[in-house]
C-alpha cells in the first residue's frame, strides 16, 4: 500500500459535500463544484472507511483491517470529526469494518465487529447504541426511517428505524439461491437494487420495485466486457436523478447500467474508477482511481475536473533515491579529495 493511494470516497446526501480517504489517513473535504474545504489528519493505517453526514458536516473514519503485508495493526477505533474546526467530535473504540450516516440526521450505523453486527451511534453525545441484526450490507431509505440489510437467506429485510422492528421482506424465488452482497436504495424511494451471488456462482444485479415487490435480475457480468467488474465489489450506487447504477470493483473499472432496464448505458466510459460516491441530490458526484479523484457530472457522466493527484510511487521510494543520490555524490567528492579522480 502507498501512502497517496485513494482507500475510500465519500458523499453527503445532500450533495454539498465530498471526500476521500487516503492511505496515510489524510481526508480530503471539497464541496459540491471541487472547491476544498478542509483536509483531516486522520490515524488511518493504510486504509479504512470514510462516511459523511447528510449535510457535510461531519466525516466519521474507520481503521483499517489488519495488514500483514505491510505489517500494520489498527490504531484505535472510530473518530467522528468536526469539518469547520478540524476537531475530532466523538471516538468509538472499537473495530468498524464498514459505516455509514443517516441521510437525514446525525446517527452513525457501523458494522461493529466481532461479533459483526450493526449498530446505530449517535455521532455527537455518548448515548448507547441500538443494535440491528447481523447481515450481509445496508441501505438507508431516502427519508432516514427505514433500513434494508441484504442476508445470506434469499431474503432482503427492511426495518423500521424507529422500532428496529422488520416492517417487511423482500423474498426471492425458491429456485435459487440467493446471498446479497450489496444493497443501494434509490434516491426517490421507489427501488432497491442489489449485487448477489446466485447459486454460489453467478454474479447478478437485482432490481425491486418498492410499490409492487417486482423484482428483475441479470448477470453482472457480460462476456467479452472488459469493464465488467469482478472480485471485491467497493461500489453500488444510485446516481442523484435514480437513472442509472454505479457498478465498482478494485480493478477493471465501473460499470453504468440504466437502473430501470439494468442494461449497459451505450458511451458511459468510467474505464479505470475503482470506487464512486454520490449523494441524494446534487449535479456532481466523485469517482476515483487508484491515485486520482475527479469531481464528475451527474448529467453528462463525464469528468469536471481533478480533484486529487497522487503519486504511483510508495512514499519511501524519494527518500531512497534521495539517499542513494547522496551517497553518489558523497563518494565522487571522497574518492576526489583522496586524489582518486
Amino acid at each position: 500500500m502507498y501512502f497517496d493511494e485513494v482507500v475510500d470516497v465519500a458523499a453527503s446526501a445532500d450533495g454539498s459535500t465530498l471526500g476521500a480517504l487516503l492511505g496515510d489517513g489524510r481526508v480530503f473535504v471539497w464541496d459540491s463544484e471541487g472547491t476544498p474545504q478542509a483536509t483531516l489528519r486522520t490515524r488511518g493505517t493504510y486504509g479504512g472507511r470514510l462516511a459523511l453526514s447528510f449535510d457535510g458536516a461531519l466525516a466519521a473514519v474507520s481503521p483499517a483491517e489488519p495488514n500483514t503485508w505491510v505489517n500494520v495493526e489498527p490504531r484505535g477505533g472510530v473518530q467522528v470529526w468536526d469539518i469547520a474546526t478540524r476537531q475530532v467530535r466523538r471516538s468509538l473504540p472499537m473495530r468498524a469494518s464498514s459505516l455509514w450516516f443517516s441521510p437525514t440526521e446525525d446517527s452513525l450505523l457501523v458494522n461493529n465487529g466481532p461479533p459483526w453486527r450493526y449498530e446505530i451511534y449517535s455521532a455527537v453525545n455518548d448515548d448507547p447504541p441500538r443494535a440491528l441484526p447481523k447481515g450481509t450490507y445496508p441501505a438507508f431509505s431516502p427519508d432516514g426511517k427505514q433500513i434494508a440489510i441484504g442476508m445470506l437467506a434469499n431474503k432482503i429485510q427492511i426495518y423500521d428505524l424507529g422500532t428496529l422492528r422488520v416492517k417487511r421482506e423482500l423474498l426471492t424465488d425458491a429456485e435459487a439461491k440467493v446471498d446479497y452482497g450489496r444493497l443501494a436504495w434509490a434516491p426517490d424511494g421507489r427501488s432497491i437494487a442489489a449485487e448477489a451471488l446466485e447459486n454460489d456462482e453467478t454474479e447478478i444485479i437485482e432490481r425491486w420495485e418498492l410499490a409492487t415487490s417486482q423484482m428483475q435480475r441479470v448477470p453482472l457480468r457480460v462476456e467479452g466486457d472488459d469493464l465488467a467488474p469482478s472480485g471485491s465489489y467497493y461500489t453500488l450506487k444510485y446516481s442523484p436523478d435514480s437513472r442509472r447504477l454505479l457498478i465498482g470493483a478494485g480493478g477493471p473499472g465501473t460499470r453504468v447500467l440504466d437502473s430501470k432496464t439494468l442494461k449497459p448505458i451505450p458511451g458511459a466510459d468510467m474505464r479505470g474508477l475503482r470506487r464512486a460516491a454520490a449523494g441524494l441530490r446534487g449535479g456532481s458526484f466523485v469517482a476515483a482511481e487508484k491515485y486520482t479523484v475527479e469531481l464528475w457530472d451527474v448529467a453528462t457522466l463525464t469528468p469536471r475536473r481533478r480533484l486529487y493527484q497522487g503519486s504511483s510511487l510508495p512514499t519511501l521510494w524519494p527518500a531512497a533515491l534521495g539517499l542513494l543520490g547522496w551517497s553518489v555524490a558523497f563518494g565522487i567528492r571522497l574518492r576526489k579529495e583522496r586524489g582518486l579522480e
